[in-house]
C-alpha cells in the first residue's frame, strides 16, 4: 500500500479546510444557513431555535435536518420537545489561526 504524503492525510489542517470548503459548496443555500447558525453557536443547537434563526418554518428546518443528517453532515438527538443538532466532528471547521 503506498504511503499518503501527510500533507494529504485526513489529520493534515488544509485537507480538513479543504474537505470542509468542498462540503459546503454541494449545500443548497438554505442548508448552509442551518451550517451557519450551528457555527454561531458552537456547532450544538436545539431545532426549534435554529428554525427561527435561520428564518426557516419548522416544517422546512426539520427537512433539512433530516436531509443531512441522512448524508452525515449533522447528527440529532432527542432533547425534551425539540431535537438537539450538532455538526458532525469530520465536518467542523479547522480552528483559526490568530495573533
Amino acid at each position: 500500500m503506498p504511503d499518503i504524503p501527510k500533507s494529504q492525510s485526513r489529520d493534515h489542517p488544509l485537507a480538513r479546510a479543504d474537505t470542509y470548503q468542498m462540503i459546503l459548496r454541494t449545500l443548497t443555500p438554505e442548508e448552509r444557513r442551518v451550517i451557519e447558525v450551528l457555527l454561531l453557536h458552537n456547532q450544538v443547537y436545539l431545532q426549534k431555535y435554529l428554525a427561527k434563526e435561520a428564518g426557516l418554518s419548522r416544517l422546512r428546518t426539520h427537512r433539512l435536518v433530516k436531509r443531512l443528517a441522512e448524508r452525515g453532515i449533522l447528527s440529532v438527538s432527542p432533547k425534551g420537545n425539540t431535537n438537539e443538532v450538532r455538526l458532525s466532528e469530520w465536518l467542523r471547521p479547522p480552528p483559526r489561526e490568530g495573533p
